[in-house]
C-alpha cells in the first residue's frame, strides 16, 4: 500500500501551498508518514484520500520544542493561543488521533505531560482531557503514564471543579468556553460572544468521564479509597445530567441564572433547541438504554441531516443560522469538531445499545459525508483537498475562510490562510476504529467493522499496536488478498 500513500501525498504536495512549516515539511512527509501512519486500502475511494489527507495535515502540526513534543490547532500564531501557539480545545482529538501512530507514545506522553504540568493555557476551554489519557492507554495496554501522573490528573480535575462546579452538582460553561461561540442555545444574538453562562451537555459529559477515568487510573495504583472517590463523582455527574438535561426527546443546554437548580422549564423558546452537543453523552457512554430515538434527528432534513454534514443545530429552529459579524458560528454551520464527536456517539450506539434506530449503512453515510467535505474549489475551479474551521450547511464553502479573506486576512485573527489544515477534530480515528473496528482491549486485537453491506473487501497495513505491528483484511469472497474468507489478522514483528 505504499505505492497508495505515495499517489496521494504526490498530489497533496503538488496541490498545496506550504505557508507555514514547522517539524515535518512536504519534503519529508512521505517518508515521515510511510514509517509512522496506518496504511489502508478501502473501496470507497473518497474517505481513503480523506484518511491520508487528514494524516498529511496532522504531521504538520507536530512541533518540538523545550517542553518537548507539542500538536498545534493552527499552523500561523493566533493571539489566543498559549505556550507554543498550543490551545487547548482539541486535545482530546489530538490524542484520539496520534495514538494510532507508530511514534505515538513518545510524541503524546510529552504532549499529555504539557497540559498537566499546566506549562499553557490549560484551563482555557472545556475538555475531555483526562478520559483521553485513559483512551490512550487502554489503546498501548500500558497504564503507567496515568499512575504515574494521577496527582496531575486530580489536580486537573479539581481546579475546574473548584471553578465551574455548581450546588447542584453539575458544572457551568458558556458556548465558546466549549469553543463552540455563536450557538442558540448559548444566546449569543447582536455582537456578543456570549449569553449567560449554562449547564451544558458538554462540560458535564467531560467531567463525568474525567472523573471515571481518574478512578480507573487510581484503582490500577492501589489507591482504593480515591478510585472509590471518583467513582462516586462520576455516577453523581452522570445521574444528574441524566435527570436534568434530558427533556424526554433530547439532551439540551440550561442557560439561566439559576444554576444551583436548573431547569429546561426556564429555557425561553429562542434558546430552547436540539443541538449536536445533545449527543456527547452517548460519545462517553453515559447516556442509560432507552433513549436511542433521539439519534433519528441524524437522518431528518429538518433535524441535523444537509447535503453537506452535519449542521450544529436543528435546521427546523426560527433562530437557525442567525446573522452574526463573526467568522466561526455555531448556530448550525458545519463543525467537523461536533461531527467527529457525534461518530464516536453513534460507533458506541453501533457497540453497546440495542437499538434499530441507526445501523452500518447509517454510520457509512455520515463519514462518507464528512469525507467529502475535505475539499475547497479554487477561484480557477480546480478542486484541492482541504479542511478548515467552519463549512456553510447549504453552499460546502468553507464560510470562516471566505470572512477572513473578505476581511483582508487581519493579523489580529490570525492573518493568511489561518484554518488552513486546521487540526480541530478527528477523522483517522474514526476510520480505523470506527469504520474497520479495530480496538485494544487488554492487549489483545480485535476486528468488528461497521462497513456497508456491499463492502467486499479493506485491508491495513503498518498497524503497530502495543509494540507490535499488524496487518489486517477482510476478503468477502476470499479473492481479493489470498488469506482466504472473512478477517485476517497477520502479526508482521515484534519490537
Amino acid at each position: 500500500m505504499k505505492h497508495i500513500l505515495q499517489s496521494y501525498v504526490d498530489q497533496f504536495n503538488l496541490d498545496d501551498i506550504e505557508y507555514y512549516k514547522q517539524d515535518i515539511p512536504n519534503a519529508k512527509a512521505e517518508a515521515w508518514l510511510n514509517e509512522n501512519i496506518p496504511l489502508i486500502e478501502v473501496p470507497d475511494k473518497t474517505i481513503e484520500e480523506a484518511y491520508y489527507f487528514r494524516w498529511w495535515t496532522f504531521r504538520k502540526h507536530i512541533k518540538s520544542t523545550g517542553d518537548g513534543y507539542v500538536i498545534t490547532e493552527f499552523l500561523p500564531p493566533v493571539s489566543w493561543a498559549g505556550t507554543h501557539n498550543t490551545i487547548i480545545a482539541p486535545v482530546g482529538h489530538h490524542i484520539s488521533e496520534g495514538k494510532w501512530l507508530k511514534c505515538g507514545k513518545t510524541l503524546l506522553s510529552d504532549y499529555m505531560k504539557f497540559w498537566l504540568e499546566e506549562k499553557s493555557k490549560t484551563y482555557l476551554y472545556s475538555t475531555w482531557f483526562l478520559d483521553s489519557i485513559l483512551e490512550y492507554c487502554n489503546h498501548n495496554n500500558d497504564f503507567s503514564f496515568g499512575i504515574e501522573h494521577l496527582d496531575l490528573m486530580i489536580r486537573y480535575y479539581e481546579t475546574f471543579a473548584a471553578e465551574h462546579q455548581t450546588k447542584g452538582g453539575l458544572f457551568w460553561s458558556f458556548d465558546s468556553y466549549d469553543a463552540m461561540e455563536y450557538s442558540i442555545s448559548g444566546g449569543s444574538r447582536v455582537g456578543v460572544l456570549s449569553g449567560k453562562n449554562g449547564v451544558r451537555p458538554t462540560l458535564n459529559s467531560y467531567m463525568a468521564a474525567n472523573a471515571l477515568a481518574i478512578s480507573v487510573f487510581a484503582e490500577k495504583a492501589g489507591k482504593l479509597d480515591v478510585a472509590e472517590e471518583y467513582r462516586q463523582k462520576y455516577i453523581a455527574i452522570r445521574d444528574r445530567m441524566n435527570d436534568v438535561l434530558w427533556d424526554g426527546s433530547f439532551y439540551k443546554a440550561i442557560h439561566t441564572d439559576n444554576l444551583d437548580a436548573p431547569s429546561l422549564d426556564e429555557v425561553p423558546a429562542s434558546q430552547n433547541v436540539k443541538e449536536l452537543i445533545g449527543y456527547l453523552p452517548w460519545c462517553f457512554n453515559l447516556a442509560p438504554k432507552g433513549r436511542e430515538s433521539a439519534f433519528a434527528e441524524l437522518k431528518k432534513k429538518d433535524g441535523f441531516w444537509t447535503e453537506y454534514g452535519l449542521a450544529t443545530a436543528e435546521q427546523r429552529h426560527p433562530c437557525y443560522l442567525f446573522e452574526a459579524t463573526h467568522e466561526c458560528l455555531w448556530n448550525g454551520y458545519i463543525w467537523p469538531f461536533a461531527t467527529s464527536q457525534v461518530l464516536k456517539a453513534v460507533k458506541n450506539l453501533l457497540d453497546n445499545y440495542d437499538q434499530t434506530v441507526m445501523d452500518n449503512q447509517d454510520f457509512y453515510e455520515i463519514l462518507h459525508t464528512y469525507a467529502k467535505s475535505h475539499e475547497r474549489i479554487t477561484a480557477d475551479g480546480k478542486r484541492v483537498c482541504w479542511i478548515d474551521e467552519v463549512k456553510h450547511p447549504e453552499t460546502n464553502e468553507w464560510s470562516s475562510r471566505k470572512l477572513l479573506e473578505e476581511w483582508g486576512w487581519k493579523e489580529e485573527k490570525g492573518g493568511l490562510e489561518r484554518g488552513k489544515d486546521y487540526n480541530h477534530s478527528t477523522f483517522c480515528d474514526i476510520v480505523l476504529g470506527g469504520l474497520l473496528g479495530v480496538s485494544v482491549k487488554d492487549g489483545e486485537v480485535s476486528v468488528s467493522p461497521h462497513i456497508p453491506e456491499e463492502w467486499e473487501h479493506f485491508a491495513i497495513d503498518n498497524l503497530w499496536l502495543c509494540g507490535k505491528c499488524y496487518k489486517i483484511f477482510y476478503d468477502k469472497t476470499g479473492t481479493k488478498y489470498g488469506h482466504g474468507k472473512g478477517i485476517t489478522v497477520l502479526e508482521k514483528e515484534t519490537v
